[in-house]
């Protein structure tokens, strides 16, 4: 089957795992074409069935707790911290746990694990913000061009969600709890039972999953850019803390490092606020304010810094390690993809995820 392996040692660690398909699934026959396709449609089925519950599920609990609290205790509600804590608990308890009683359904086949030198995970960190920032730029640019034709602008719900919560809260649901809950039930989950798919089409599948899943186009291109790294990451080596700690440090420095940094500028930015029209005193800036922007400039040139890096690393890498192309042979010679595309559960999950983000730009 032309595995890829790597070996260390005395130990060989497979990198295709496509291997763990039988090889009577890759003759080429009309009666094992049949039978591949229909595997696939069934596991596109649920893996789309699965998406449609999280979301189901996460919306459900929470108007439910949301009526519930109205009644009892109204003023839990108006608590800053109280409705991103429970958005998390929904989404990442209850919706991600009815999802994964529908994918338990198919068989999993996990990668062999194979450990990360310090110095490949920190490339593949750099990689991580270089993907990250370019689809960071994509969103603000769609964002714009739609501001151009709706006359307003489009606002992203996370940052403002997160501007108004205590940092422990941040920490709590952005930084530990998320890149926890999501690795689990993106990469290893849904990884692990798409394999009949291929890598590749696996790996498209679900980080355009975990892109739609943020809901807003702010998200949209950054998230599907990371999700592919790190999907790709987990299939490479088949363990999911190394794509869990990439995770937190990103959501890490895209938190609460830019807070931190708006909290130290922003009393010098109040000066300039109250200065107005009026001619520019260097007077009124002290030691204090000289720092805090040389702190502020410093780390919008590292930003630039870092961009361009994962970039370049980007593309010095991408040639270097590839996925297994192979896939199973289908009817009438389809791809994988097509069969995902065409899939009645694949259209309906993403009706869902396209009127969840168009949602989030129509103004309240």
């Amino acid at each position: 089957m032309n595995n890829e392996s790597l070996t260390y040692g005395h130990e060989t660690y497979h990198t295709d795992y496509s291997q763990y398909v039988p090889d009577a699934a890759y003759l080429d026959c009309g009666r094992v074409r049949a039978n591949n396709t229909k595997k696939i449609q069934f596991i596109i089925a649920l893996v789309a069935s699965s998406c449609i519950a999280v979301l189901a599920l996460t919306y459900l609990f929470q108007y439910v707790v949301a009526f519930i609290l109205k009644s009892v205790a109204p003023e839990a509600l108006s608590i800053s911290w109280f409705p991103m804590l429970l958005a998390s608990f929904s989404m990442y308890v209850i919706g991600m746990g009815g999802g994964y009683l529908i994918l338990r359904r198919i068989p999993v086949a996990a990668p062999q694990k194979k450990s990360l030198s310090i110095g490949h995970w920190l490339i593949i960190l750099l990689i991580c913000f270089g993907m990250m920032y370019t689809g960071n730029i994509i969103g603000v640019l769609v964002n714009t061009v739609i501001s151009l034709f709706t006359k307003s602008a489009v606002q992203n719900p996370v940052n403002s969600a997160i501007s108004s919560l205590p940092e422990w809260a941040i920490i709590l649901t952005t930084v530990i709890a998320a890149p926890i809950f999501e690795e689990l039930f993106f990469r290893k989950l849904m990884l692990d039972r798409l394999k009949p798919l291929g890598q590749l089409p696996a790996l498209v599948v679900t980080g355009v999953v975990f892109g739609l899943f943020h809901g807003n186009l702010s998200q949209l291109f950054y998230a599907t850019l990371l999700g592919f790294v790190l999907g790709f990451v987990y299939l490479k080596t088949g363990n999911i803390f190394h794509t869990i700690a990439l995770h937190m440090t990103i959501n890490f420095c895209g938190s609460i490092i830019p807070l931190k940094l708006i909290e130290l500028v922003q009393p010098t930015l109040d000066k300039f606020t109250a200065m107005g029209g009026a001619e520019f005193d260097a007077s009124m800036l002290g030691a204090t304010d000289l720092v805090a922007l040389a702190v502020y400039f410093s780390y919008a040139a590292l930003v630039m810094v870092v961009w361009g890096a994962g970039l370049v690393l980007f593309f010095m890498f991408i040639k270097k390690y590839k996925l297994n192309g192979k896939q199973l042979p289908l009817t009438n010679g389809r791809s994988s993809l097509r069969v995902v595309v065409t899939s009645p559960f694949a259209i309906a999950a993403m009706l869902v995820f396209v009127f969840m983000i168009v949602s989030s730009i129509i103004p309240a």
